[in-house]
């Protein structure tokens, strides 16, 4: 217990005084203290992927077709389509789960050899792969939610309502906690999320979201992002943290330091799009069919006909990008009582066809606010960008957020995931 009136073996002498707001101070356990800072992580529940059929007025798993014949019509058991890839930074103290809804899986083909095609079964399940790299050293950790398969004729989908015609999905994605160097993963951790449909996967939903967890403290990481010193934690993790009270500063800058960390990634995802078409998608495509922009003037992106910004256009909402705002930009200058702007990162998985030709990819949220990123690689591969999005300053207010493309030449650009997410803690490389 800390003693108020001795500390590390000095008298403090007692003096009345008087509360003018705030809280009074009072005689606790050094334990609890340290356990306050920590519930600084318990707010994230941030999504940061979702897939689905999104509308779609089909599967792109057949309904009912007789697997039996002369072609292919559903996938193998264990052929695999990834639907989305995004690229987000994790926010400290928390880790991933993946929520999803689905209809009972259909069969899978398997070929003889000679040409025909028949039933192997039916199995289908939900496939989420998570790539986590603090920039030195990458972990992949991977879940297999398997879906019970249909009862009905040939595999098809159920032909009534019953309390078993959708099926619940639900799992935590492991954390890259029991490798050597844990608590470098505790921080500044990039994730690579693939939502991915295993064999005759019909589904419905899924969404990757974050759920506090736990971080990680040794001798090279003591700027951890929460204190954890005397706290009641399981010894597996490692914790050296600070000691209190001998040095009771370290309490108050690791409370603020974490405030900072984790306030730099409270922000929206304000668009994902991947290329994935549910209704088209072929039962032997590993990836999504990419967007193919070969037009040398802007057109929308994917709403082709259109070809310049403006707000009656279809788009996306970035109407809750005012809600990520700080204090210090939401001052009478700064908005003018109209906008607010928050920075964000703009990221676009694409390529070229040919060596030497330029894609530009536009972001646009008002006819003076736009950002356009520039994709030069014949391989496929991720570009990134930082860009100051004008947003309304509350959610109830209309907005819409457009994207073009074109290529500078007569070349083709194939463009198949894009992200636009909040990128508080970014910094501009000139």
């Amino acid at each position: 217990m800390i003693d108020l009136q001795s500390i590390s073996g000095e008298s403090v002498e007692q003096s009345s005084f008087e509360v003018r707001g705030g809280m009074p101070a009072q005689r606790t356990y050094a334990q609890r203290v340290c356990r306050e800072q920590d519930t600084l992580v318990t707010v994230g529940r941030r999504i940061l992927a979702a897939a689905g059929i999104e509308g779609g007025s089909n599967f792109s798993i057949p309904n009912g077709t007789d697997p039996d014949g002369g072609s292919q019509v559903y996938p193998g058991k264990n052929f695999e389509r990834t639907r989305l890839e995004v690229i987000q930074r994790l926010t400290p103290g928390c880790r991933l789960r993946v929520e999803g809804l689905a209809l009972p899986s259909g069969p899978n083909s398997t070929t003889t050899g000679i040409g025909s095609w028949w039933s192997d079964g039916r199995y289908g399940a939900l496939v989420v792969e998570v790539v986590y790299s603090n920039g030195i050293n990458q972990y992949t950790r991977r879940v297999e939610l398997p879906v019970p398969s249909s009862g009905e004729t040939n595999g098809g989908e159920p032909e009534a309502f019953a309390g078993s015609w959708m099926r619940v999905l639900s799992t935590i994605i492991p954390h890259p906690n029991e490798v050597e160097d844990a608590p470098a993963f505790s921080g500044e951790v990039d994730v690579l999320v693939s939502i991915i449909s295993k064999g005759s996967l019909r589904l419905v939903d899924a969404v990757v979201y974050e759920v506090p967890y736990e971080l990680h403290h040794d001798d090279t990481h003591r700027e951890g992002m929460i204190h954890l010193a005397q706290g009641n934690y399981p010894s597996a993790y490692a914790l050296t943290g600070q000691n209190l009270p001998t040095d009771a500063r370290f309490g108050a800058r690791q409370n603020l330091k974490t405030l900072n960390d984790q306030r730099q990634l409270w922000g929206p995802t304000l668009v994902q799009w991947s290329s994935w078409d549910e209704t088209t998608a072929g039962v032997t495509d590993a990836d999504p069919d990419p967007l193919i922009i070969s037009s040398t003037s802007f057109v929308g992106l994917p709403y082709s006909g259109l070809t310049t910004y403006s707000t009656s256009n279809p788009g996306w909402s970035v109407s809750s990008g005012g809600t990520a705002r700080c204090a210090e930009w939401s001052g009478i200058l700064e908005l003018r009582e109209r906008v607010g702007v928050i920075p964000v990162v703009v990221r676009v998985y694409a390529r070229v066809q040919t060596a030497g030709d330029i894609g530009i990819v536009r972001f646009q949220s008002a006819p003076h606010s736009y950002c356009d990123l520039q994709v030069t690689s014949t391989s496929y591969g991720w570009i990134s960008g930082l860009w100051w999005v004008a947003c309304p300053i509350h959610q109830n207010i209309q907005s819409v957020l457009q994207m073009f493309a074109r290529v500078v030449s007569t070349d083709q650009l194939w463009v198949r995931y894009i992200t636009v997410s909040y990128g508080g803690h970014a910094t501009l490389a000139q």
